[in-house]
């Protein structure tokens, strides 16, 4: 059985864990992955977000979503992953796509489940398979 741990390390934005839980249910279900292992999702601000994108990915500058394996790779049986997401980014990014704080946190985490589960939009095919299967699991 995979846990979903629900980490807010941060104040500025309220988090639902359980609808976190519950949307990441349903995609993992939707995607047929009866994995075991752990997901932490951890609600952070920019700085902290930053920091942690210098370090692992070598990039000083924000994000709005990390994802990393913690552990073996993912194989559809089991697998150990953290995925950060910056609240502040959030925020900025609520204003300027007119929608909600809580609407992009759920976009991320839904973007960085899709990269652990093997999602890429770096290609123009694979990026427009990914956008599509934000759209549809963010209004899950």
């Amino acid at each position: 059985m995979l846990r979903i741990s629900i980490r807010n390390l941060q104040q500025k934005v309220s988090v639902s864990p359980e609808a976190i839980k519950k949307t990441f249910k349903q995609i993992l279900k939707k995607e047929k992955v009866g994995a075991g292992g752990e997901i932490v999702v951890s609600f952070v601000t920019d700085p902290l977000i930053r920091k942690l994108n210098a370090r692992y990915l070598k990039e000083d500058s924000f994000t709005d979503v990390l994802a990393f394996e913690t552990a073996t790779p993912f194989d559809k049986k089991g697998f150990y992953a953290d995925i950060i997401i910056s609240v502040d980014t959030a925020r900025r990014n609520s204003r300027v796509y007119k929608t909600t704080p809580s609407y992009e946190l759920k976009l991320y985490a839904v973007h960085g489940l899709l990269h652990l589960l093997g999602y890429n939009h770096n290609l123009t095919k694979k990026n427009q398979l990914m956008r599509r299967k934000e759209e549809e699991y963010v209004h899950t």
